[in-house]
């Protein structure tokens, strides 16, 4: 494989991951025989980026904290597969149900997300969970539930990198909204709750649900942008244009004016001025 392109690139973006990265890259290597592993190691202090190297990965280093997501964007540009595999350093992942991603992506679908759509029951949703759901119902795309290119697994084409361009995978809400505009190709595999497997880490101050909350506003901006102050979606009968007149130009004015009168209000109180000037 050394002179010859990888048919898939596994992208792990990693900070302080030196309990499991050797345990994650292992379990990767048994979904393609042409396979490339790019770690991001990123403001690493325990030994994760040598770990990773001398488990045959690629490393990319970078000596400070590239944040949440910047990794993924990285790793994405780096990468030389034509089908990429997003996936975290932070739990194990077993090969057959990775493999499952690349699969549809070889099967010709664009970008193949988790099916795992949040927390949910029958009485609560949490907050990311309904703003996944909104932007996909914003975007015309109600059938992707929750699933999210924020939720690793997932994988896509080169196609798909180009059309939604790498850096754009900094923000994924942003990028999925992209690519719906793109017209690529999405589809849902293999759920895999990642919020069960994916405990806080001791010391991590950091608000995810902000900052998740915060990605979707901005991917819904974004998508307007695009698409009209509603989205594409209608205004039906709304005669808003009437209120862009003074007021006593257009309908709302008379009716108010004539109720004023009946109820006896401030209508009727010049009424009775007008009646008494006039005596």
């Amino acid at each position: 494989m050394d002179n010859e392109s990888p048919r898939v690139s596994v992208i792990i973006p990693a900070r302080n991951e030196g309990k499991r990265i050797v345990r994650v890259i292992e379990e990767v290597k048994k979904v393609s025989p042409s396979i490339e592993i790019v770690v991001v190691s990123n403001g690493t202090t325990d030994g994760t980026t040598k770990l990773a190297l001398d488990s045959g990965a690629r490393v990319i280093e970078g000596y400070q904290s590239l944040g949440y997501d910047v990794g993924r964007a990285i790793g994405a540009y780096f990468a030389k597969g034509e089908v990429l595999l997003f996936i975290d350093a932070d739990f194990v992942i077993p090969a057959e149900k990775l493999q499952v991603y690349i699969n549809a992506v070889q099967a010709g679908w664009d970008i193949a997300l988790n099916a795992y759509s949040g927390y949910c029951t029958k009485r609560k949703m949490h907050p990311t969970s309904l703003a996944k759901r909104l932007l996909n119902h914003i975007a015309g795309r109600p059938d992707l539930i929750g699933s999210s290119l924020t939720t690793v697994p997932h994988a896509m084409s080169r196609k798909a990198v180009k059309k939604i361009g790498w850096e754009e995978l900094a923000v994924p809400p942003r990028a999925q909204a992209k690519a719906i505009l793109e017209g690529l190709s999405i589809t849902r595999v293999c759920p895999i709750n990642t919020a069960r497997v994916n405990k806080r880490r001791i010391g991590r101050t950091e608000n995810v649900k902000e900052l998740v909350l915060g990605d979707h506003a901005e991917a819904i901006a974004f998508f307007m942008r695009e698409k009209g102050v509603r989205a594409g979606f209608k205004d039906l009968d709304r005669k808003r244009q009437l209120l862009q007149f003074p007021g006593h130009l257009h309908l709302r004015s008379i009716v108010r004016e004539k109720t004023a009168r009946i109820e006896g209000g401030e209508g009727r109180d010049q009424l009775q001025s007008k009646e008494k000037g006039q005596d």
